[in-house]
This record gives C-alpha cells, structure tokens and sequence, in this order.
C-alpha cells in the first residue's frame, strides 16, 4: 500500500511519530530516530537520499496522513510505553529543531545558522534540581535511564567532566553502588543495547561463565577502557561540551575517577556495556548468538526492542548500513 509506505520511517520501519522531515529534499522520519541519526558524528545527511542537509522541519501536514493510515492499520499503532521511550529520547525535540543545538559543526558545514549550544547550565533545573523533584527521570518508570547509580555528592565537588554541569559521584563510584541495587545492572543494560534482552541475555551468560558480575566487568573497563589492540570505546554522549566539541574522556588511562552528571555519566558507562558485548570473541558467544546475518539498521534499530524473534535471528552489535 503505496500510503502505508509514505507513512512508514525508513530507520525504524514503523509509522512514523513526530513527523519530521529533512529540507531541502523533504525526506520524513521519525523526529526521534532521525535525531539520533543526526546525533552521529559521522552522518550528517538525509538517511534516505543522503542529500545534503540544511535543517529540518515538524511536517504536520503528514501527521494529518499518518492519523487516517493508524485509522486504517490499527495493528500499526505502537504500544504507549515505546512511544513515551521515543519521546523521551528525542533529541531534535529537545532542541527545538534546532540543528545547530545538537550538531554545531553539522550546521556550520550546512550554513545554518548557528545557535547557543546546549548546555546543563542553561536547562531550567539541573541535575541536583532534579533529584528533589518529581520530574526525575529515574522515578518515571522507564528502564532506559539508569539515573538511579548517580547521587548528589555531600559536598560540593568539581563539575562534570565534559559538559562542566553539576557533577554527581564519580564513574567508580556510580558502579560500584550497584551492589546495593541489583537492578541497576539490568536496567543499564536495557538502555546499552536498545532494549535487546535477547543481547542483554548474551552479556549476561558470557559474565556468569566467567564468574563476573556486570559490576566487576564495569570497573575494569573504567579501569582501562581502551587498552592496546582493541577499538576504542565510541561513546555517544547527549549534551554538548560547552565550547561545542566532542566527548572529553582520555584516549588513554582510567576513567574511573571522572565526576559525571547524571546525563554524561549514564552515557559513559551504557557505551560500556555495549563495548562489553562488543568485545566478546565470536568463539566465546553462546550457540544461539553465532552465525547470525546483521541487521540493516544495526544498534539503532527499533524491532529489536519489541520483537524478541527479529533480535534473536539478527545481529544488532554494530552500526547500521542504513
């Protein structure tokens, strides 16, 4: 059905929410998905024509479409938790569809006009700010935000590593409060691999052969993050540096001792978890996890979280060709 495929986001390949599209060449996904998409640093065009891309605009003249094509395709309609998921991590929305607010150098390549870049002094309540109040993301229910490791220090300390905000613990210390909270683990997790708990099994299984927990495996990598011979760890992070640069973690040594925001540091030690599973030897995988094709859309895709088949029949540990 020529609709239900105008409908439909190429990145995730479900109907699109939050239509956005791409100028000049009109191209609509989802706002979320294609702020991830943007998010990386090594895209910066339109993922259908990768046409050059000058900014980017809410189309609600499709979301009109989309609302008749739900209509006709009810089986179409995406469960509320994975919507509050996307909206919660739509980063163009959060910018205000501001393209230079979360890719500077994108916008100055484009000729966008280039905007304040976002930073944790500017929001409305920091990070401490939001620990007392009932906007806390780690009290909405969601497992993507394992915010709950990170607490307020007793006294005031440095700021946070790389968007100089208020800090919280250090990356150690954050880890090693998992022993009192099991689940911090499995929530960590959760959000690392985009909700893939057929991955999230994998990990799980390879640490419990080796006797690990998923702490102990944390503070080694915290310890020595990027050791000789292996890729280094890519870590995403969703606030910017204040002078609009990339991520500011050593390229070598530990880790363990950067005081982080909540934001900054559940950015670091989920891109820990992801190079955890990353770096496992195909050898050492379980049976079930050998042999497998990749998927087109790789870790961004967003099947993996709700059909368990789809995440066991492909591989989703590694970046997207789409």
């Amino acid at each position: 059905d020529q609709m239900l495929e105008g409908a439909t986001c190429v990145i995730c390949q479900e109907i699109i929410h939050r239509a956005t599209s791409v100028l000049p060449c009109l191209h609509s996904f989802c706002s979320s998905c294609l702020g991830r998409w943007l998010r990386k640093p090594e895209t910066g065009s339109c993922p259908t024509c990768r046409g050059s891309l000058t900014g980017v605009s809410r189309n609600h003249v499709l979301e009109g479409i989309i609302d008749g094509v739900l209509k006709a395709y009810p089986g179409r309609v995406r469960d509320p938790k994975q919507i509050a998921e996307l909206d919660e991590q739509d980063l163009l929305h959060q910018s205000e569809y501001d393209v230079s607010k979360l890719r500077p150098d994108l916008a100055r390549r484009a000729g966008v006009p280039l905007g304040p870049a976002r930073r944790a002094s500017d929001d409305e309540d920091t990070d401490a700010e939001r620990s007392d109040s009932g906007s806390d993301r780690s009290r909405s229910g969601s497992e993507s935000r394992p915010t709950a490791i990170f607490a307020a220090p007793a006294v005031p300390a440095p700021p946070c590593f790389h968007c100089r905000g208020p800090s919280m613990n250090t990356l150690e210390e954050a880890v090693a409060g998992m022993a009192s909270r099991p689940t911090d683990a499995t929530n960590l997790a959760q959000r690392a691999l985009q909700g893939n708990a057929f991955e999230r099994g994998v990990v799980e299984e390879w640490l419990t052969s080796r006797a690990q927990t998923m702490q102990t495996a944390l503070l080694s990598l915290l310890a020595e993050p990027n050791p000789t011979g292996v890729p280094p760890v890519n870590v995403i992070l969703e606030r910017l540096h204040p002078d609009g640069t990339g991520p500011a973690l050593p390229a070598t040594g530990t880790w363990a001792n950067l005081r982080a925001c909540r934001s900054c540091g559940s950015c670091v030690l989920s891109s820990l978890v992801y190079t955890l599973r990353e770096r496992i030897p195909a050898a050492e995988l379980p049976a079930r996890a050998q042999g497998r094709e990749t998927c087109w859309y790789g870790r961004n895709c967003r099947t993996q979280r709700t059909r368990p088949a789809h995440a066991a029949r492909l591989n989703h540990i590694c970046n997207g060709t789409r």
